[in-house]
């Protein structure tokens, strides 16, 4: 009784439609949505496990990128400033962070002209896409991407991240040095300004916020492979930044409190303590991830719940849906169409649907075309449109993968093998076998 009280509160729950009279209500059905989607994701996309290989690569890399952007900072001017920005902005990670900036600038130093040079920076460049690309990879699982950047714009994409990233952490940190004077100073110039000095104080504690609010925002933009809407990057970056800076300032006050670090590992004391400062920093960025995803998608969730567990005749039709439209959107000459604008045609969930392309462009009934003004790939049929039948999208879907197999018992499977292709041939010559783009 009770599981089925659940089952019918789950149902309504997500066909429950927005009441037109009640903003709201409206508001809030949505944020709990949004929300439920998100654990969701957290679980059922492995998060723990991604934030576990994150670290694991972020704690590899981290010297080498740090020898990298001091690299670029210091060809700027500002390495003293993106030092002093980083020191005070990881706070909670004083000591680790000042032998990792020690470290860095060592290997800089180190690194002489010729051969020598040539390698270290390969070992730089390298190092760097592979801890991006399995950022990459987390992500592009969140929003159910299956295909990752090609390498050119890896390229391209990453190594602005490493360039812009500095510039970002010192103009940032020169502008906040810079108010703060501002604001000593001005007590003495302008009086006045002493009666509104406690909101500009409180409104300096928040540019730190505002900034890690950026930083995640923009993550959650550039990192998967696809579109994503600035409104839902900036709510998930919102979230998941002041979790992240909560979490700094919780750190910071408890971490005196675990001396039995300092007695079990003694100079290592820091190295377990940052291993899971960073496990419960990755858990944060990929959550923020699991909330702009479901901000962006939450309108096509109504059915999210049966998708998981949907039938293959039903997948079967929904499959054939998305053929038409792709195939008569191509008839009309409109302009090829992303997996997010089939989503919204066809009121599907989002993820249904690039589970299906990926199928469907594996066995070539639709092939991915590179658009110029959108970041996510577009979708034309890859097989002539007057052969895309009923029949023949099944057929092909179901022949996806290796058609053949091993067995001691050949006989039987070919008998059966040439009843199967026999009944599929039937199927073939029925007058319902229509094409799609004719229905």
């Amino acid at each position: 009784m009770l599981e089925k009280g659940k089952e019918v509160f789950k149902k309504e729950y997500w066909s429950l439609k927005d009441a037109p009279d009640s903003n709201r209500k409206r508001f809030l059905v949505k944020q709990l949505r949004i929300f439920t989607l998100a654990f969701k994701g957290f679980t059922e996309d492995r998060v723990q496990v991604r934030a576990s290989a994150l670290t694991y690569y972020t704690l590899l890399s981290l010297v080498p990128i740090a020898a990298m952007v001091f690299g670029i900072a210091k060809a700027f001017g500002f390495d003293e400033r993106l030092r002093t920005a980083i020191v005070e902005g990881f706070e909670s990670q004083t000591e680790v962070s000042m032998y990792i900036l020690n470290f860095a600038e060592k290997y800089i130093s180190n690194i002489k002209g010729g051969v020598i040079a040539g390698i270290g920076v390969i070992i730089l460049l390298w190092t760097v896409m592979r801890l991006l690309s399995n950022i990459e990879l987390s992500f592009n699982d969140i929003w159910q991407i299956k295909k990752s950047r090609a390498m050119s714009r890896k390229m391209s994409d990453y190594i602005s991240l490493v360039i812009i990233g500095p510039v970002l952490i010192a103009a940032s940190f020169s502008i906040n040095i810079f108010l703060k004077q501002q604001l000593a100073t001005s007590d003495e110039t302008f009086p006045l300004i002493g009666y509104i000095g406690p909101i500009l104080s409180f409104l300096l504690s928040v540019v730190p916020f505002v900034f890690v609010w950026v930083v995640f925002m923009l993550v959650y933009i550039i990192m998967p492979n696809t579109r994503v809407k600035a409104g839902s990057a900036l709510i998930g970056g919102i979230i998941a930044g002041t979790l992240f800076q909560l979490f700094q300032l919780l750190y910071i006050n408890f971490q005196s409190q675990l001396f039995n670090y300092g007695e079990v590992y003694g100079s290592f004391a820091a190295l377990p303590l940052f291993l899971v400062w960073m496990q419960i920093s990755w858990l944060i960025v990929l959550f923020g991830a699991e909330i702009s995803f479901a901000n962006q998608n939450v309108g096509h969730y109504e059915a999210e719940s049966e998708s998981y567990n949907i039938s293959h005749h039903m997948k079967s039709i929904v499959t054939l849906l998305i053929v038409r439209l792709v195939a008569v959107n191509f008839r009309n000459s409109d302009p090829p169409l992303t997996s997010s604008a089939i989503a919204d045609k066809l009121d599907l969930p989002v993820r249904l649907v690039r589970d299906i392309l990926y199928e469907l462009t594996d066995v070539g009934i639709v092939s991915e075309t590179v658009t110029q003004n959108i970041k996510e790939n577009a979708y034309q049929p890859g097989t002539d449109t007057d052969q895309l039948t009923i029949s023949y999208v099944l057929k092909a879907l179901e022949r996806r993968g290796q058609d053949t197999l091993s067995t001691d018992n050949v006989k039987d499977l070919k008998e059966m093998a040439t009843l199967v292709d026999s009944f599929s041939a039937e199927i073939e010559k029925s007058k319902n076998n229509k094409l799609l783009v004719e229905l």
